[in-house]
Protein backbone atom coordinates (compact mmCIF):
# COMPACT_ATOMS: atom_id res chain seq x y z
CA UNK A 1 0.00 0.00 0.00
CA UNK A 2 3.32 2.60 1.00
CA UNK A 3 4.19 1.53 -2.76
CA UNK A 4 0.91 2.50 -4.11
CA UNK A 5 0.65 5.69 -2.30
CA UNK A 6 4.10 6.64 -3.53
CA UNK A 7 3.19 6.21 -6.97
CA UNK A 8 0.29 7.97 -7.02
CA UNK A 9 2.10 10.96 -4.89
CA UNK A 10 4.62 10.92 -7.74
CA UNK A 11 2.10 10.82 -10.67
CA UNK A 12 0.19 13.92 -9.48
CA UNK A 13 3.46 15.78 -9.15
CA UNK A 14 4.16 14.97 -12.58
CA UNK A 15 0.60 16.16 -13.86
CA UNK A 16 1.34 19.06 -11.54
CA UNK A 17 4.60 20.11 -13.08
CA UNK A 18 3.45 19.48 -16.95
CA UNK A 19 0.03 22.22 -16.31
CA UNK A 20 2.31 24.13 -14.62
CA UNK A 21 4.93 24.03 -18.00
CA UNK A 22 1.87 24.28 -20.40
CA UNK A 23 0.34 27.08 -18.75
CA UNK A 24 3.79 29.11 -18.53
CA UNK A 25 4.47 28.50 -22.26
CA UNK A 26 0.79 29.63 -23.49
CA UNK A 27 0.45 32.80 -21.47
CA UNK A 28 4.04 33.68 -21.49
CA UNK A 29 5.26 37.27 -23.05
CA UNK A 30 4.17 37.65 -26.70
CA UNK A 31 7.93 37.80 -28.98
CA UNK A 32 7.91 40.31 -31.83
CA UNK A 33 9.54 38.96 -34.73
CA UNK A 34 12.18 41.87 -36.51
CA UNK A 35 12.65 41.32 -39.94
CA UNK A 36 16.36 40.09 -40.99
CA UNK A 37 15.94 42.03 -44.08
CA UNK A 38 14.80 45.30 -44.71
CA UNK A 39 14.23 47.53 -47.79
CA UNK A 40 14.13 51.48 -48.09
CA UNK A 41 11.81 53.15 -50.69
CA UNK A 42 14.61 55.67 -51.40
CA UNK A 43 18.10 55.75 -52.80
CA UNK A 44 20.46 57.28 -50.17
CA UNK A 45 23.31 56.52 -48.89
CA UNK A 46 25.05 55.58 -45.21
CA UNK A 47 25.01 60.06 -44.24
CA UNK A 48 21.35 60.55 -46.10
CA UNK A 49 18.83 61.68 -43.52
CA UNK A 50 15.29 62.91 -45.40
CA UNK A 51 14.24 66.01 -43.91
CA UNK A 52 12.74 68.37 -46.33
CA UNK A 53 10.32 67.61 -49.06
CA UNK A 54 9.81 68.79 -52.69
CA UNK A 55 7.71 70.94 -53.69
CA UNK A 56 5.33 67.74 -55.08
CA UNK A 57 5.94 66.17 -51.82
CA UNK A 58 8.34 63.61 -52.64
CA UNK A 59 11.40 63.50 -50.03
CA UNK A 60 14.43 65.05 -50.72
CA UNK A 61 17.87 63.74 -49.41
CA UNK A 62 19.27 65.78 -47.27
CA UNK A 63 23.50 64.82 -47.09
CA UNK A 64 25.58 66.03 -44.02
CA UNK A 65 26.81 68.57 -45.83
CA UNK A 66 23.55 70.01 -47.37
CA UNK A 67 20.96 68.57 -50.25
CA UNK A 68 20.94 66.60 -53.18
CA UNK A 69 19.16 67.46 -56.30
CA UNK A 70 19.82 64.27 -58.87
CA UNK A 71 19.98 64.69 -62.90
CA UNK A 72 18.78 61.52 -64.36
CA UNK A 73 17.74 60.44 -68.31
CA UNK A 74 14.12 62.18 -67.58
CA UNK A 75 15.69 65.50 -65.87
CA UNK A 76 16.33 67.04 -61.92
CA UNK A 77 14.89 64.77 -59.57
CA UNK A 78 13.20 66.12 -57.57
CA UNK A 79 12.88 69.07 -59.91
CA UNK A 80 11.60 71.80 -57.01
CA UNK A 81 12.85 71.96 -53.75
CA UNK A 82 12.98 74.30 -50.80
CA UNK A 83 16.36 74.67 -48.79
CA UNK A 84 17.30 77.24 -46.33
CA UNK A 85 19.90 79.97 -46.96
CA UNK A 86 23.12 79.16 -47.09
CA UNK A 87 22.85 75.63 -47.49
CA UNK A 88 25.01 73.50 -49.94
CA UNK A 89 23.29 71.75 -52.99
CA UNK A 90 24.77 68.92 -54.56
CA UNK A 91 23.55 68.37 -58.07
CA UNK A 92 24.45 65.20 -59.22
CA UNK A 93 24.77 63.12 -62.63
CA UNK A 94 23.42 59.88 -62.86
CA UNK A 95 22.19 60.21 -66.43
CA UNK A 96 23.83 59.40 -69.58
CA UNK A 97 23.69 63.15 -71.00
CA UNK A 98 26.42 65.54 -70.21
CA UNK A 99 24.77 68.61 -67.90
CA UNK A 100 25.58 72.05 -67.80
CA UNK A 101 23.96 73.91 -65.57
CA UNK A 102 23.01 77.45 -66.07
CA UNK A 103 20.63 79.86 -64.48
CA UNK A 104 17.29 80.90 -66.78
CA UNK A 105 17.02 84.77 -67.35
CA UNK A 106 15.41 85.33 -64.46
CA UNK A 107 17.49 83.76 -62.06
CA UNK A 108 20.88 84.99 -60.71
CA UNK A 109 23.81 84.03 -62.76
CA UNK A 110 25.64 82.80 -59.76
CA UNK A 111 24.42 79.08 -60.20
CA UNK A 112 25.49 78.71 -63.57
CA UNK A 113 28.45 76.14 -63.68
CA UNK A 114 31.19 76.45 -66.22
CA UNK A 115 32.05 73.03 -67.29
CA UNK A 116 30.04 69.84 -68.41
CA UNK A 117 29.48 67.27 -65.85
CA UNK A 118 29.34 63.82 -67.31
CA UNK A 119 27.82 60.86 -65.84
CA UNK A 120 28.52 60.33 -61.99
CA UNK A 121 29.99 64.17 -61.74
CA UNK A 122 29.08 66.53 -59.06
CA UNK A 123 28.49 70.05 -59.13
CA UNK A 124 28.09 71.98 -55.75
CA UNK A 125 26.31 75.09 -55.11
CA UNK A 126 26.02 77.34 -51.75
CA UNK A 127 22.60 79.35 -52.14
CA UNK A 128 23.86 81.95 -49.78
CA UNK A 129 20.31 84.29 -50.31
CA UNK A 130 16.71 83.78 -50.48
CA UNK A 131 14.70 83.87 -53.59
CA UNK A 132 13.78 81.57 -56.38
CA UNK A 133 16.59 80.09 -58.54
CA UNK A 134 15.58 78.31 -61.68
CA UNK A 135 17.73 76.74 -64.22
CA UNK A 136 18.15 73.83 -66.72
CA UNK A 137 20.45 71.87 -68.39
CA UNK A 138 22.02 74.07 -71.69
CA UNK A 139 22.41 70.73 -73.67
CA UNK A 140 18.90 69.96 -73.35
CA UNK A 141 16.83 73.53 -72.06
CA UNK A 142 13.77 71.18 -71.57
CA UNK A 143 15.20 69.69 -68.70
CA UNK A 144 14.56 72.74 -65.93
CA UNK A 145 14.40 72.85 -62.26
CA UNK A 146 13.58 75.37 -59.04
CA UNK A 147 15.06 75.66 -55.76
CA UNK A 148 13.45 78.16 -53.01
CA UNK A 149 15.94 79.13 -50.75
CA UNK A 150 14.29 80.82 -47.88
Amino acid sequence: MKNNTLIIIGLILIIIVCALFINASQSGTPTTQIPSDTTSTTKTTKTTVVTKTSTDNQPVPQTVSGYVVYYTDKGFSPAAIQVPQGQLVKFINNSSKALLIVADTNAPSELNESKSIGRGGVYTFNFTYAGVWTFHNAYYPSDHGNIVVY
